[in-house]
């Protein structure tokens, strides 16, 4: 589907029946990425000591929305990579704890994984088990997609989260502090992200 095709039918769909997915791979040391700064008395650069997590890869699958009926984020972490199987069993776990609804049009880019492979059928899956549309975007249009603001955000709060409490929580920090801080993303925050997609 090209640019001009998707905004005609986007504008055509009520934004509450829109919901958003795409994977994200989240790296410990994203919540570690701490500019240090050097004394300028001294010119020394103090130590900067990060977490057992700091090596740590997370794969994130994650879904946004605007209809309240649902959370404002459904978000799925796990170690392993993500892949057509594992992004089918996300959809799966998204659709078994309700936040899709009939006549929803879940979005998502062209990724191979969306709809190649063994998710050749999720398509067909989606409409006759759940009757929730697949639309496409465009290709290499991420700025269409507002769950990147979500991701965005995330790794923005991660970074303000104090090394004294990533410390104290140890292996996995960079996973639960993710698992809150996405969990707590609003419906109006995820409405300036549909505004700024031009949703």
């Amino acid at each position: 589907m090209k640019a001009l095709e998707y905004f005609h039918v986007i504008a055509m769909i009520n934004p509450y029946r829109l919901k958003f997915g795409d994977e994200k791979s989240l790296k410990g040391k994203e919540v570690t990425n701490r500019k240090v700064r050097r004394n300028p008395l001294t010119g020394e650069i103090p130590p900067l000591l990060v977490p057992s997590d700091f090596r740590n890869t997370y794969s994130l699958t994650g879904f946004c929305g605007i209809d309240r009926r649902s959370s404002a984020v459904f978000c799925s972490i796990h170690d392993d990579t993500n892949g057509a199987p594992e992004f089918a069993m996300q959809v799966e776990l998204a659709a078994s704890q309700g936040y899709f609804h009939p006549g929803d049009i879940l979005v998502l880019d062209n990724a191979s994984i969306h709809h190649g492979g063994e998710n050749s059928v999720l398509e067909e899956w989606m409409w006759t088990t759940l009757r929730v549309f697949i639309l496409f975007l465009p290709p290499r249009a991420p700025e269409l997609n507002p769950i990147e603001l979500v991701w965005n955000t995330l790794v923005a709060r991660l970074r303000n989260v104090p090394l004294q409490e990533i410390r104290a929580i140890g292996s996995d920090a960079a996973a639960i502090k993710s698992q809150h801080i996405l969990s707590d993303i609003t419906h109006k925050e995820v409405e300036k992200y549909f505004k700024k997609c031009n949703i």
